[in-house]
């Protein structure tokens, strides 16, 4: 480990966002690397831009010992990307491109967090939202069916307008796009005045069906949500998530309830 300041070393660690900042490198450099059991492993390594050494890659003696482990002489790498930059003396990997590359992974980086931070207003407006929606939660034997359908669209029109936001991210856009459709597929399945009552549903109870799906594909994108953004959710609402979802599926476990 280099012998940085600790205000420099946790610059460099913020402002890499926990990427490796090779051009391209997606590699995450604290976390479980899926291993089982495991909270964190370290994969980050702090290289030096211009070498530590008199005769390290890319020494340059003249530099005063304390530039050489400033935070503007260090870049975050992972391990074998850090090997590469050092390899054959450092040779292939000039300072004025190392200092570039990190310049331009920092930005990308702030850019990326400025659409996570915006991306993390909405969901909390949204969870905000459903929380005060008696149809996602309140004992169906309780509900007005009507009121039921009046509710799911206005929880339509309020994601429509949380789209028409400027850029939402994708994975944000995904999940409110698909609780829109949950409840516009509620909708669809009512009669004109609302209620849940024809002839073909004979000997069914079709309004519990349908408001048993969309509570529960409601849950699923919610708990992505408030895991994704680290939300916290109202218990009412919370009843209506899946008490665990299949890492293998790419679905999370909901943490986040008050």
């Amino acid at each position: 480990m280099a012998n940085l300041r600790d205000a420099d070393r946790k610059r460099l660690w913020a402002l890499s966002g926990n990427q490796c900042a090779f051009l391209g490198c997606t590699q995450v450099l604290v976390g479980s690397h899926g291993v089982a059991g495991v909270n964190e492993i370290v994969l980050g390594e702090e290289a030096h831009i211009v070498s530590e050494a008199d005769s390290g890659p890319r020494c340059d003696p003249g530099m005063p010992p304390l530039l050489r482990n400033a935070y503007e002489n260090m870049i975050l790498l992972c391990p074998t990307h850090h090997a590469l930059i050092d390899k054959a003396a450092g040779v292939h990997f000039s300072v004025d491109a190392l200092r570039k590359m990190k310049h331009d992974h920092e930005k990308m980086i702030a850019v990326r967090e400025s659409h996570l931070s915006n991306d993390r207003k909405i969901a909390q407006n949204v969870i905000t939202y459903l929380a005060d929606r008696r149809v996602l939660f309140r004992a169906i034997y309780a509900e007005s069916q009507p009121h039921c359908v009046e509710s799911a669209n206005r929880i339509r029109e309020f994601l429509t307008k949380q789209l028409c936001e400027p850029d939402v991210g994708k994975e944000l856009r995904n999940a409110l796009v698909a609780i829109r459709a949950a409840c516009r597929t509620f909708v669809d399945a009512a009669d004109a005045d609302g209620t849940f009552n024809r002839k073909e549903w004979e000997h069914t109870d079709p309004f519990s069906l349908a408001l048993g799906a969309l509570r529960a594909s409601v849950g699923v994108h919610l708990a992505r949500l408030a895991e994704r953004f680290d939300l916290e959710v109202e218990p009412q609402l919370a009843e209506i998530v899946p008490p665990e979802l299949s890492a293998e599926d790419g679905q999370v476990l909901l943490r986040n309830v008050v």
